[in-house]
This record gives structure tokens, C-alpha cells and sequence, in this order.
């Protein structure tokens, strides 16, 4: 399974959705007539999909999306035209909820991030949930796995009650992190920390950023900024560097330390002058020196 953490669900380069898309669409039209490609039929709305999937007794794949989000998107134009994500539509209802809209199926199922993708049985029990973007055969191998009860918060708890590892930490502690069970999450963490000295997996430098990401998640600024100092202190020779970073002039701005941000975004350009997120980082800085004006005839 593909390890995330708080801070950083998901970081892919959208060159992978260019050339993906390329090779779905530069096959021609050599015969002159015209290809229709196989979609999904979504359902648009929670209760219409947990009642679609009653009535069909299939379980539901649930998209929490928003029109910001930039993977929402690319699940969009690069897994939900996979053919092997489509063909699983025949078997498994599929639907989408713009979090914007609907807050209270947002807050019934503890929706921290997107996109969220839940996958529900027919009585509408969750089996598990994907929390940020996956291309189509990887999307597929994870759904499939939650099917045949592999991977899920309750796999990773059975095994954690009779042979704990590090790996298995990791991933029970990531579970709950998902669901915003904050508590349950940090406590595998910690022991991930303790356990695991020689940062084998890189399962301890995970659990210390995700632990900063829960901090900031929480609102404790001051506190999650402190773990991302000691998490790149303590693994300062390792690719994260560019995500701890950027996350403490992220953090900062949360807060509302805007001397701090600025700063702290300024730092990271001059770091890291070919991260793939140096214009986030140029924008924020012009968000932050120059704010928007508020409407007087507001």
C-alpha cells in the first residue's frame, strides 16, 4: 500500500495526467468514424447514491469533491476515463458530492481532505476510504482490496493486536487520521517513533510529519510548526525537506503571522528554486504583501 501522511495526501506532477491523457486521446480517427468512449454514470447526490446502492444491493464508491480542488479534477480527466475504472462501474455504484453543498454528509463522515473517495457496502456501512488521488489500476487494486476486507482500518487493527510492526503502525495510525480520530492516530504514531530508530520504510519520518499535519489540523500553530522544525531537523538530508518547508510558511499564514509566512516562503524559494511548488509559493507570497481589498459595499 502507498504510504501518505497529513501533511502531504498526495504530491503527483501533472506531467503523469499530460501523458496519460495524450496516450488516451492520439490514437486517430483512421477509420472515420467516431469512437464513443465508455463513461461512469454518476449519481449526484449522498442520499441518492446510499439508496441507488440499496436497491442495486452493490456497494458505492462516494466522491467528496470540490471545484477547487486540482486532483478532483485530474480524477476526472485521467481515472475516471480509465477503462479498468469503468468497467468496475458495472459492478459498483458510483457517485459524487461537492463538499461545498452537501456539509452534513461532509461532517457525518469526518471528511478532512480532497478528494475523499468512500467506499460503502449496500446497507451503507463504510469499508474504507481513499483520501487523495490515485490513477485508474492503482484506484481499482485499492477498491478491489477493500472488497476482499485487505488494507482497510480493520485489517491493519487485527494485525496490529497480534504482530505489531512499524509498517502496520503506520498505516493503522494513517487510517485514523482520515477520519480525523486524531487521538487513536497519534498514539500509533508515537509508537512508530519509539519503535522504529532506524527510520526503516521511512515510516518514522512520516509519522513526525503526519503528527505536524495533525497539529495544524487541530489549529495548534505554534506547536506543528515545532514539529516540522524537529522533523527536519532530525532528517535533514531526506526529499521531505521540500514539503517541511513549504508547510511552515503554510502553517504561519493559518495562524495569521504574516511577517512569518512571508519569510518562511521567501526561505523556501531560495532552497529549493526547482520544487514543482515554487509558484504556490510565489503566490502566496503576493497574496500575503498585497491582501485583498475588502468591499466597502459589503
Amino acid at each position: 500500500m502507498k504510504k501518505q501522511n497529513r501533511s502531504n495526501v498526495i504530491f503527483l506532477s501533472l506531467s503523469l495526467a499530460v501523458v496519460t491523457l495524450l496516450s488516451l486521446g492520439c490514437g486517430g480517427d483512421k477509420g472515420g468514424d467516431t469512437v464513443t468512449t465508455p463513461t461512469i454514470d454518476f449519481v449526484m447526490s449522498y442520499d441518492d447514491a446510499m439508496a441507488t446502492a440499496k436497491a442495486k444491493n452493490q456497494p458505492v464508491i462516494i466522491d467528496f469533491y470540490t471545484d477547487w480542488c486540482r486532483w478532483c479534477k485530474v480524477l476526472d480527466t485521467v481515472t475516471y476515463i480509465d477503462p479498468l475504472v469503468v468497467e468496475l462501474s458495472k459492478s459498483v455504484v458510483f457517485a459524487k458530492v461537492n463538499a461545498e453543498v452537501d456539509s452534513v454528509a461532509v461532517k457525518t463522515n469526518s471528511i478532512r481532505g480532497y478528494p475523499s473517495i468512500l467506499l460503502f457496502d449496500s446497507d451503507g456501512k463504510e469499508i474504507d476510504r481513499i483520501v487523495g488521488y490515485l490513477p485508474g489500476p492503482e484506484f481499482v487494486e485499492t477498491i478491489n482490496n477493500y472488497l476482499n476486507g485487505i488494507g482497510t482500518l480493520d485489517y491493519y487493527k487485527a494485525i496490529s493486536d497480534s504482530a505489531p510492526t512499524p509498517e502496520v503502525n503506520y498505516y493503522l495510525a494513517q487510517k485514523y487520521d482520515e477520519r480525523g480520530m486524531y487521538e487513536e492516530a497519534e498514539g500509533f504514531y508515537h509508537k512508530v517513533v519509539k519503535e522504529n530508530k532506524n527510520n526503516d520504510g521511512d515510516y518514522t519520518s512520516g509519522s513526525m510529519l503526519s503528527l505536524a499535519g495533525i497539529s495544524l489540523s487541530l489549529k495548534k500553530y505554534d506547536e506543528a510548526v515545532e514539529r516540522y522544525k524537529v522533523t527536519k531537523a532530525k532528517f535533514n538530508d531526506s526529499a521531505m525537506v521540500n514539503e517541511v518547508d513549504i508547510m511552515i510558511g503554510y502553517t504561519y499564514g493559518k495562524k495569521g503571522d504574516t511577517a512569518a509566512a512571508i519569510k518562511a516562503f521567501e526561505y523556501f524559494l531560495k532552497a529549493h528554486p526547482n520544487s514543482p511548488d515554487t509558484g504556490y509559493a510565489v503566490s502566496q507570497i503576493e497574496k500575503l504583501k498585497n491582501p485583498p481589498t475588502p468591499d466597502k459595499g459589503k
